[in-house]
Formats: C-alpha cells, sequence, structure tokens
C-alpha cells in the first residue's frame, strides 16, 4: 500500500488511506447513489422525501454540534460511530422492502444519521491531509468511490438483482464503516490528533448557537459564490432526473448511461489529484462543470448522459475547495450548510422537475432540457469569472470570527 500511494507522490499512513476510502463509499457509493438514482420504484418514489427532509434539517445543525464537540481530528471520527446503527436500520430496510409505512419509518431515521456521518467523512478527510496533498488524496480515495457508485447505478438499473440484497450490500458498508470509527476513537497514537480549539458560544439557548456560529459564514464571499454556484447545479439536476432519459429511450437506460458517466469521472480523478494539486481547483471545477452541462444533451442523445462525469468531478473538487477555505473548527459547518443548500436545490428541483414533466419519468419537453443546460451553464460563468483560490496555505485567511477563540502563540501566553 505504501509503494502504491508513493506511486501518487501521497504521505499518509496506509491504515488512514484506507479507512477514508470505506467513509467515501458510504458517503459516494450508498448516500449519493442514493440521493440521486432515486431507487424506490415510482409509484412510491415520494418515499424519498422521508429520507431528503430529515436529511436536510439534520444539515442545520450537524456542523455546530460536530464543530462544538471536538478537540481533536481524531475525536471528529466519533461522530462516524453512528453508521453502526445507520447501518443496522439499513439491513433492516432490506427485510421491508415491500412495506411502504416501514420504508418511510426507517428512511427517517436513516436521514438524519446520515446527516451527521456525512458532515464527520468530510471533515475527517480535510483534518487528516495536508493541503498541499489535498487534490492528490481526494482524487484518488473519491476516484475508487465513484467506480463503486457506478458499479452500484449499473446494478440497481440491471434488474438482475432485488431491491433487498442491495440495501445489504449498503448495509455491510455502513458497519464496517463504524468498525473503522471505533478503531479510530480508541486509538492510543497520537498521529492523527491534530489540536482543534473547541467553539465556545457566548449566545443562550440553542436557537442563539446556530445564530452565531453560521453568522460569520456568510461574510466568506468565496464560500457565498460557491454555495450559490452549487444551489444552480444542483437545482438543474433535480429539474432533470425526473424526465431523465425519456425524451428518446427508457429512464432504466438512461442510469445505465450515468453509471458510465460516473465511471469516467472516477478514472478522471484518479489521475488528475495532481492538477488539482499543482494547478489549482478552479480548473477543474470549470472542467466540471463544462461537463455536467453538456450532460442534458442525454434528453436529445442518450449517450450524453456519459458527461455526468462532469457532477463527479465537480463534487470531489468543491469538498477539497470547502477543505481549504474553512477554519480548523468551523470545517463540520462549512459542509453542512454547503450541503444543507445543495439538498434543498435538488429537492427543490425534483419537484419543478415532476410538475414540468407531467409525472415522474414520463418525461418533460426539449425546452426544460435546454433550461437545465442554462442554469448549469450559469454556474459554469459565475465560477469562472468569480471563483479564486489560494495556491498556498500563507494566502488563506486566517481571521477568525468573533466568537471562535484563535490560538495563542507563545508569545503571547508569556
Amino acid at each position: 500500500m505504501s509503494n502504491f500511494l508513493s506511486r501518487f507522490d501521497i504521505e499518509m499512513e496506509k491504515k488512514i488511506f484506507g479507512f477514508l476510502v470505506v467513509f467515501f463509499l458510504v458517503f459516494l457509493g450508498i448516500d449519493m447513489v442514493s440521493i440521486f438514482m432515486v431507487l424506490i420504484p415510482a409509484p412510491i418514489f415520494w418515499i424519498l422525501y422521508w429520507y431528503l427532509i430529515p436529511l436536510i434539517i439534520t444539515l442545520l445543525f450537524a456542523g455546530v454540534i460536530i464543530d462544538k464537540m471536538v478537540s481533536s481530528s481524531r475525536k471528529r471520527a466519533g461522530f462516524l460511530l453512528l453508521l453502526i446503527p445507520e447501518g443496522f436500520l439499513t439491513l433492516v430496510l432490506g427485510f421491508n422492502i415491500g412495506n411502504a409505512t416501514t420504508l418511510a419509518i426507517l428512511w427517517v431515521f436513516i436521514g438524519v444519521f446520515s446527516g451527521f456521518t456525512i458532515v464527520s467523512i468530510l471533515a475527517f478527510l480535510i483534518d487528516t491531509t495536508a493541503m498541499e496533498q489535498r487534490g492528490r488524496v481526494a482524487g484518488l480515495v473519491t476516484g475508487i468511490a465513484w467506480m463503486v457508485s457506478a458499479i452500484l447505478l449499473s446494478w440497481i438499473s440491471s434488474l438482475i438483482f432485488a431491491p433487498d440484497i442491495v440495501m445489504f450490500v449498503f448495509a455491510a458498508v455502513k458497519l464496517a464503516g463504524g468498525c473503522v470509527a471505533v478503531y479510530l476513537l480508541f486509538r492510543t497514537t497520537e498521529e492523527a490528533g491534530e489540536s482543534i480549539v473547541k467553539f465556545q458560544s457566548t449566545s443562550q439557548g440553542f436557537g442563539g448557537l446556530l445564530k452565531e456560529s453560521y453568522r460569520f459564514i456568510w461574510s466568506d464571499k468565496k464560500f457565498l459564490l460557491y454555495v450559490i454556484a452549487f444551489f444552480l447545479i444542483w437545482l438543474a439536476q433535480g429539474i432533470f432526473l425526473p424526465i431523465g432519459g425519456r425524451g428518446q429511450a427508457p429512464y432504466q437506460s438512461y442510469q445505465q448511461m450515468a453509471s458510465i458517466g460516473f465511471a469516467a469521472g472516477a478514472l478522471f480523478l484518479l489521475v488528475s489529484g495532481l492538477i488539482l494539486d499543482k494547478q489549482g481547483r478552479k480548473q477543474i471545477l470549470v472542467y466540471g462543470a463544462l461537463l455536467a452541462s453538456v450532460s442534458f444533451l442525454s434528453y436529445y442523445f442518450p449517450i450524453g448522459s456519459v458527461f455526468l462525469s462532469g457532477f463527479s468531478i465537480l463534487l470531489t473538487t468543491i469538498i477539497v475547495v470547502l477543505g481549504d477555505i474553512a477554519p480548523s473548527d468551523a470545517k463540520g459547518r462549512y459542509y453542512s450548510i454547503f450541503l444543507m443548500f445543495n439538498f434543498i436545490a435538488f429537492f427543490i428541483g425534483f419537484l419543478i422537475g415532476l410538475a414540468l414533466g407531467n409525472g415522474y419519468q414520463i418525461g418533460g419537453t426539449p425546452f426544460v432540457a435546454a433550461a437545465c443546460v442554462i442554469i448549469t451553464a450559469i454556474s459554469l460563468v459565475l465560477v469562472y469569472l468569480k471563483g479564486a483560490e489560494p495556491e498556498t496555505s500563507s494566502d488563506f485567511s486566517t481571521e477568525i470570527p468573533t466568537g471562535i477563540p484563535t490560538e495563542a502563540s507563545p508569545s503571547e501566553t508569556n
């Protein structure tokens, strides 16, 4: 493993790299596939709401809790212990795949747990990687995870395997992630124990804590730019998902072509991590947005869904970008608020797509597909014109907002 990592110029303990792969198999191989693909049969697709709505609500406060309750990067992995109950609930879901009421209840709890585990996974990646190697590590880890996502997407859409078997596989991966979290939590070594100043609130009540926690984020103009750009990207994806490839091909065919797109994106990420570190993140974001814009041509030509590779490239790159711009004690809040707005955009877009397509997986009009292209193209322009990133750690802002203390230097403490 060490020789394998050295070929990518990555200096990282092989166990930590393996743990990251497991965690991202949960995030990209399970959570994102579940959301993006809508694995529920059309008559009861509304069960997706029972997962997305609790997930969105949980993300509102998950980042605050994660940042407030940790004092080291290793302890941040403690929230990944929630993968254990999440895995068991997924296992139960597999045994009740035909019961709509039970499914709805289970998805609610899974959505709540996922809100914490997704944010913890992303924060753990940034905690355990140096900034100058972050692109390479993220490219390699997420490339492997996106490849698994492509396999799962093709597998589920093939109708060869029953959905309950899929849930059993999902449960096994989540439980494996939970076991890794147990190991990380009780490690006695100091390798992953980077000190993090705990967030201290001066407000009273939980509402005051939320307000104070997120107030400073909106003053970060880079963050706002990416929130707006990706809101548009996810909005367009949500609009297009209900009509998918029904312009000229069965929806199932669209899913299978999309799996090829994810696989293509994975291959790109496996070899492009060096570009992220050497030539900057903005360039890769622009390429990803361009490919995502072209992907809507799948309404006219099913092969166009291959360009969904841009979506996997975008999501991976923005994970790195947010990790670069977020203060060490605010990573959870940056990721949670960013994902919350992304999922809200997807949810709104999905409802719009249902209305414009006159039903689930029925098909819209060429104008709907063209509108999705335009919406995503706007995000491309925003990133291209306004997107900027520091190239070295010294370029990053070190200003910490009021209410979040900084670590005192030795000269200040004496």
